[in-house]
């Protein structure tokens, strides 16, 4: 393939021919090496992103096989350990914030939830003492006035 121009002048002819040939030939090379780069960064990118989603999502995952670990599996909490634990809670009230929740004797997974409840309940008490401070502090000062 090339392309031809001629020109006339001054009685003369001129010719200028260009081959096309090795240009098409090296520009299809240069567009095949590109969509080559950019098939290779597509799949980089999409395996990256799929690690990336395992690595972040892995902590969900662990709690849910976790869960369903725990609720197929009859045998790992006896009766008596649950009642331990929903009898401690049903004492907690108002007057008795203090009470918390043994968490040496029991099994891995209510060790886990004992020990949440209690910082739960550590929250809620310091709450409320705050509360009582500051009703204590304000009925102070309008005694005063």
């Amino acid at each position: 393939m090339s392309f031809r121009i001629e020109k006339a002048f001054n009685g003369s002819s001129y010719a200028i021919v260009v081959q096309l040939t090795p240009i098409l030939t090296l520009a299809e090379i240069v567009i095949l090496v590109l969509l080559a780069i950019q098939l290779y960064a597509a799949v980089r990118s999409f395996l990256d992103g799929g690690r990336i989603i395992r690595r972040t999502m892995s902590p969900i995952v662990e709690l849910a096989e976790r869960a369903l670990s725990i609720n197929t599996d009859k045998g790992s909490f006896t009766p008596e350990e649950i009642q331990a634990l929903t009898g401690k809670l049903d004492g907690i009230n108002a007057a008795k914030l203090d009470t918390r929740i043994e968490v040496d004797g029991a099994k891995d997974e209510l060790r886990d939830l004992a020990a949440a409840i209690n910082k739960i309940l550590d929250r809620i008490n310091e709450s409320y003492k705050a509360q009582a401070r500051f009703v204590s502090d304000a009925s102070h000062e309008l005694r005063l006035r």
